[in-house]
């Protein structure tokens, strides 16, 4: 499904999905050269900037670059790509949750997947059982 197919028109054909797997796996392999690449961004543009944007931000959190996050935001704010407008308004939205994600190294991804894990048990127990069997499973669960 990955593979390159030549269309009658004699161009190769990528599908979406390598081009969206781009964004998280940034090196080509060998059904996408540095050839495709290069033709794909002369031929849709806004997908270089977009890449090239995604790539930066990748970096930014990688190295916990603050200063370098203010600038990439004017610069998104700058660009022409109104697909991103949305991604942007909720960042400024959440603007002091996206800046310490940046900032620090430290995450509640622990935290949020108990709640999860717990809000889970609790819809698979609606209705069936007593709050003290749902108190112990919670409870063994967390042991666990």
């Amino acid at each position: 499904m990955h593979q390159l197919k030549i269309a009658q028109t004699g161009r190769t054909v990528i599908p979406r999905s390598r081009i969206i797997h781009l964004l998280y796996q940034p090196h080509l392999d060998g059904n996408l050269n540095q050839k495709h690449l290069v033709q794909l961004i002369a031929d849709y543009p806004l997908l270089g900037s977009c890449l090239s944007l995604f790539y930066q931000l990748q970096r930014i959190f990688r190295e916990l670059d603050v200063p370098s996050f203010t600038k990439w935001l004017q610069i998104l704010e700058s660009s022409k790509l109104y697909s991103m407008d949305s991604f942007l308004t909720g960042i400024k939205g959440d603007h002091t949750a996206v800046f310490n994600a940046v900032k620090y190294v430290y995450s509640n991804g622990l935290a949020e997947g108990s709640v999860n894990k717990t809000k889970l048990v609790k819809r698979i127990m609606f209705g069936r059982n007593s709050f003290d069997l749902l108190r112990k499973k919670i409870l063994l669960r967390e042991v666990n």
